[in-house]
């Protein structure tokens, strides 16, 4: 199954992970597959790219793990549940 989803909407990654979790009654792992770039001089960059950059390749990957994390888990997967101590 294969989702489409703006990464810097959290609404819309929810969305998608939610369509998944119906058609296959649960998530076992998700592949966060997103990125831009400019190839302009860092001089020539104007804010708003820069921005469009960190909120697609920083915090998209982020909010995609975080929304996917807690239906991986409730699936019996994955997830750092409480560590031993040496």
């Amino acid at each position: 199954m294969t989702a489409t989803a703006d990464v810097r909407d959290r609404v819309s990654i929810e969305t998608a992970i939610s369509a998944g979790v119906a058609e296959l009654d649960r998530l076992d792992t998700v592949s966060i597959n997103v990125g831009i770039a400019s190839f302009a001089r860092t001089i020539d960059i104007d804010e708003q790219a820069s921005r469009d950059v960190l909120d697609v390749n920083l915090t998209g990957a982020w909010l995609t793990a975080k929304t996917a994390i807690p239906q991986i888990q409730a699936g019996g997967n994955g997830g750092s549940g409480p560590r031993p101590r040496n």
